[in-house]
């Protein structure tokens, strides 16, 4: 139950990512996810950005 909800966690941030053009960091993402009825910390997101390629997890976008 813990790895499916892990997966449908880290789908639902990629997607959110992704849907913000990469602009968006862990803080917004953060926002967006308990707007969407997650019950999920910062931490806990940080924590499995960089494995979904997420450049922005401090919730500052980089120059490109």
């Amino acid at each position: 139950a813990r790895q499916r909800r892990r997966a449908d966690l880290d789908a639902e941030i990629t997607r959110l990512f992704e849907a913000s053009g990469g602009t968006y960091g862990s803080p917004r993402v953060t926002q967006d996810l308990h707007e969407a009825g997650w019950r999920v910390s910062q931490t806990r997101l940080r924590r499995g950005w960089s494995s979904l390629a997420c450049p922005a997890a401090d919730g500052v976008s980089r120059a490109r």
